[in-house]
């Protein structure tokens, strides 16, 4: 002999119900979770592909610049050019690692998601 309530069967159905939307909203929250994963993993690809160039291609340029900055001045002033060049290359690297630190503090890599789930606290 079971008991038959007929409001437990509403109440189960209605739990049901939530439980399938409350799995959906998670569903969705994790597909969004990996699609910010794979934007993030791209720019930062991206950043390193392009900063190893840069690196690369200063280099070249200041070993070249160098190089000829001290070919084309007399020998009594070589050491000023020598000097005049470390402290741009000083300036220049202070440069870059401002613009480093500038393009790291852009927003969380997931605040879609954040925010995402934040409205879905307060729904529930």
């Amino acid at each position: 002999m079971g008991l038959n309530l007929p409001g437990l069967s509403d109440l189960g159905d209605e739990a049901r119900r939530t439980g399938r939307v409350l799995l959906s909203v998670l569903a969705d929250r994790v597909e969004l979770l990996g699609l910010e994963l794979r934007e993030a993993k791209l720019r930062f690809l991206s950043a390193l592909v392009l900063s190893c160039l840069a690196i690369l291609f200063g280099l070249l340029a200041l070993v070249t610049l160098v190089m000829l900055a001290l070919e084309l001045t007399p020998a009594e002033a070589r050491i000023y050019v020598l000097a005049g060049i470390v402290l741009a290359a000083l300036v220049l690297a202070g440069a870059a690692a401002l613009a480093v630190r500038r393009g790291l503090g852009k927003p969380l890599p997931f605040a879609q998601t954040l925010a995402e789930l934040e409205k879905d606290k307060r729904c529930f």
